[in-house]
C-alpha cells in the first residue's frame, strides 16, 4: 500500500499530466483481479468426463462489475485536469494519456474474457498434447470396428476384416497437423487378439470422455457386431445420437484439438476478433480524452447525443427505407450519412471560426470527433452499395498489398491516432473563446 502511495505521490510531482488519468491506482487493482481470476479457474482443472467448460455465459455475469469498475474509475480521473485548470499537456502527453486510457479498458475487457480464453488453458493442462494424439488414434483405430454403419465379418482362417476409418472429421481448415491425428481409411484384415486390443483400447480412451460409459466386454460387443447388432445404436454410439455439442466425445476431441494445434472457428483464435477489440477499446479511450477537453455541462449533452444518435438513425432509417423500398434504398440511406457529417462539419468549423463561444458548436466538435472514426467505414460501405447496384460483377482488389477491409480498418484506426493532432488545437481554440453576453 506505501508503495502504491510512493508512485502516486512520484507522479503527482513530477508527471501530473499521468497522475490525473489515475491509472497507476486502477490497472494494478484490475490486473490483480484478473490475475487470481485465471488462476483461480485454471487450477480448478477440467474433467474430460464432464461438459467442455463453458465461460460465455460467465461474460454476462461480469457486465454489472465490469461497468462498477469503469464508471468509478471514469468519475475519479475525471476531477482532475491538467488543460481546465490552465496548464499545458503536449501531444505527446496526450498519446500516453490515450494508451492509458485504453490499458484501462482493456483491462476492464479481461474483466469479461479471462473465464473464456483461460478455458483452452485449463484444458491444455488436463489433458497433455501426447496424451491427447495417443487417445485420437486410439479411437480411430477402433472406429472402423465400433462403428455400426461399418461392416466387419469373419474370414475363414479366423482373421477379421473391415474398414478403418477415423473417429471425427476435425472442424475447420485441413492443416499438416491433422496427418499426425489421422488415419488412412481402407480395407484391413487382422487377428481376432488384434481385434480385441483395438476394440480394448477404443473402449478405454471413449470412456475417459464421457459419463455414458461403454459398460460391454470387447468379446461382448465384437460378437454384436458380427451378428449384425447395434447397427444404429449401443452404449458406445450414443454421442453421434443423444449427447449435446458440448458433453459428446466428438466435440471434446475437436476442441482439445484447436487448443492443443489451433484452427476452429473459436472467437479468441479469429485475427478479426481481436482486431474489432482493439479497434474498440481505443475508441472508448478516444471518448475519454475527448471528456478531457471539454466541461463537464458542455460534454454531458455531447455524451448523450452520441448515445442517442444509433437509434435516431436507426429510426430514422427505417421510415426512410419503407418510404423508398428500392434497390438501391441502401445507396441512398449511406448519401443521407455522409450528409449529416458534412452538415455537423460545417456546423463545427463555423463555430471555430467565430470570435465568440458558440456552445453548440462546443458540443458538436465533440460528437464529430467521436463519430469520425467511423468515417472510412461508412465511405466503404457506399463504394460496396454502388459495386453491388452495377450491372457488371466488381470483385474487390488489394490496396497496397492488403485487402480492401484490413486497409479500411487500419485506415479507420489510423484515423482515430490522427484526430489527437487535428482536434486538440480546436478544444484549446473553443476552451480560449469568450461566452456570449
Amino acid at each position: 500500500m506505501n508503495f502504491l502511495k510512493n508512485i502516486d505521490a512520484y507522479l503527482l510531482r513530477h508527471f501530473p499530466s499521468v497522475w490525473i488519468t489515475r491509472v497507476h491506482i486502477f490497472l494494478p487493482i484490475g490486473l490483480s483481479i484478473v490475475l487470481l481470476m485465471y488462476l483461480f479457474n485454471v487450477m480448478g482443472g477440467w474433467n474430460p468426463k464432464e461438459s467442455l467448460p463453458d465461460g460465455e455465459g460467465f461474460i454476462i455475469f461480469m457486465v454489472i462489475p465490469v461497468l462498477i469498475y469503469l464508471v468509478y474509475w471514469f468519475i475519479f480521473q475525471s476531477r482532475y485536469n491538467v488543460l481546465k485548470s490552465g496548464g499545458k499537456v503536449s501531444i505527446l502527453q496526450e498519446y500516453l494519456n490515450l494508451l492509458l486510457y485504453a490499458s484501462v479498458f482493456f483491462v476492464a475487457y479481461l474483466f469479461l474474457m479471462v473465464i473464456p480464453l483461460s478455458n483452452n488453458q485449463k484444458m491444455t493442462f488436463s489433458v497433455g498434447y501426447e496424451e491427447f494424439k495417443e487417445d485420437v488414434n486410439n479411437l480411430n483405430l477402433g472406429n472402423g470396428i465400433m462403428d455400426g454403419y461399418e461392416s466387419i465379418s469373419e474370414n475363414s482362417n479366423g482373421s477379421y476384416s473391415f474398414h478403418e476409418s477415423n473417429f471425427i472429421n476435425f472442424w475447420g481448415p485441413y492443416t499438416e497437423e491433422v496427418k499426425d491425428f489421422t488415419i488412412e481409411e481402407k480395407d484391413v484384415n487382422l487377428s481376432r487378439r488384434e481385434v480385441l486390443m483395438r476394440i480394448e483400447n477404443y473402449i478405454q480412451t471413449y470412456n475417459k470422455y464421457t459419463k455414458s460409459e461403454i459398460n460391454s466386454s470387447p468379446e461382448e460387443i465384437l460378437s454384436e457386431r458380427l451378428d449384425g447388432q447395434a447397427v444404429y445404436g449401443g452404449s458406445y454410439e450414443d454421442e453421434y445420437y443423444y449427447d449435446s455439442w458440448n458433453t459428446s466425445v466428438s466435440s471434446k476431441i475437436n476442441r482439445l484439438y484447436e487448443v492443443h494445434v489451433g484452427g476452429g472457428w473459436r472467437f479468441d483464435s479469429d485475427l478479426w476478433f481481436w482486431r474489432i477489440t482493439i479497434g474498440i477499446v481505443f475508441w472508448l479511450a478516444l471518448m475519454v480524452w475527448i471528456f478531457k477537453q471539454m466541461n463537464l455541462r458542455h460534454f454531458v449533452f455531447g455524451l448523450i447525443a452520441i448515445c442517442l444518435t444509433p437509434l435516431v438513425v436507426g429510426i430514422l432509417g427505417a421510415i426512410f427505407f419503407m418510404m423508398v423500398h428500392t434497390y438501391d434504398s441502401g445507396q441512398y440511406a449511406l448519401n443521407l450519412v455522409l450528409f449529416a457529417y458534412a452538415v455537423v462539419g460545417g456546423l463545427m468549423i463555423r463555430g471555430y471560426l467565430s470570435d465568440r463561444l458558440n456552445q453548440g458548436a462546443y458540443v458538436l466538435t465533440m460528437f464529430f470527433h467521436f463519430w469520425l472514426i467511423l468515417l472510412p467505414l461508412f465511405l466503404y460501405a457506399r463504394i460496396i452499395a454502388g459495386r453491388n447496384s452495377s450491372y457488371y460483377y466488381v470483385s474487390s482488389s488489394k490496396i497496397w498489398g492488403m485487402e480492401e477491409e484490413v486497409f479500411v480498418y487500419w485506415v479507420t484506426f489510423a484515423l482515430g491516432l490522427i484526430s489527437l493532432l487535428l482536434f486538440k488545437p480546436i478544444y484549446a481554440k473553443f476552451r480560449s473563446l469568450p461566452m456570449n453576453k
